[in-house]
């Protein structure tokens, strides 16, 4: 239902329809895709086996693999917003400004992989393989999910500029903390998912995804509060849910 990524609507809304499902001829960023697709549907590993179990949703859940199709067809026809392509070091089929699960931007990194689904519930996750930092940011903090030590302190200052913590834990000093102050310098890629709120009507939220960002400043030690730069300004329907604390610019 959330889904609304036109380069994901499409693609899935043409492989889909096909009457014989292969990924012979898919590119790198399409296989993906239909990773991405698999754990929206069954929120697991599929075994090192996509085309299985895509068979298996049409054969033997036929009405709702058909209802599934609408509704990625309804989604396609009711984008509301321009995406934005973002340029990284490998392949990765999101867009800037879409929605993303958790799982579905897990299954795009490659932390979600054909054999295995990867237990996942902090707020940052580093690939050291692709040099990129991934923060997952709740803007509004309940404390039924968030405890004292989790209440980061997060907001869009305008739409270019970013306030963010890092875990409590996390010093100025520590491997982690450097890799985020010298992020420029070292090259690392820092990409930012915000949502205001964990859930809304009992559903889990999906991340607005708000692309790189650039260091700025940093103070304070455990956590260190830090401002980014945003390489795209946030649209107005996404700083909305961004911006709790101060008047935005």
């Amino acid at each position: 239902m959330h889904i609304n990524s036109l380069k994901l609507l499409e693609f899935l809304i043409s492989y889909l329809n096909q009457e014989n499902y292969s990924l012979e001829s898919l590119s790198e960023e399409e296989k993906i895709m239909l990773l991405m697709f698999h754990y929206t549907v069954w929120n697991d590993s599929p075994k090192g086996d996509l085309i299985y179990y895509i068979n298996k949703l049409k054969h033997d859940n036929k009405y709702i693999f058909e209802e599934i199709i609408e509704l990625l067809k309804y989604n396609r026809d009711n984008i509301d917003y321009m995406a934005e392509e973002i340029n990284l070091d490998y392949a990765c089929p999101l867009e800037v400004y879409a929605r993303y699960s958790t799982d579905q931007i897990l299954a795009a990194f490659g932390v979600h992989t054909l054999d295995h689904k990867k237990s996942f519930r902090e707020g940052v996750l580093y690939l050291e393989d692709k040099n990129t930092d991934l923060f997952f940011i709740t803007i509004n903090k309940s404390e039924k999910h968030f405890t004292a030590t989790t209440q980061y302190d997060d907001y869009a200052i305008s739409e270019k500029m970013f306030h963010w913590q890092s875990q409590s834990r996390t010093s100025d000093s520590s491997p982690t903390g450097q890799r985020y102050i010298n992020s420029r310098k070292n090259k690392n890629t820092i990409l930012l998912f915000v949502r205001g709120y964990r859930s809304e009507n009992s559903i889990t939220s999906p991340f607005y995804f708000l692309g790189k960002a650039n260091y700025v400043s940093h103070e304070g030690s455990k956590p260190i509060s830090f401002v980014w730069e945003l390489e795209k300004p946030i649209p107005p329907f996404i700083l909305k849910k961004s911006n709790k604390v101060v008047d935005v610019v």
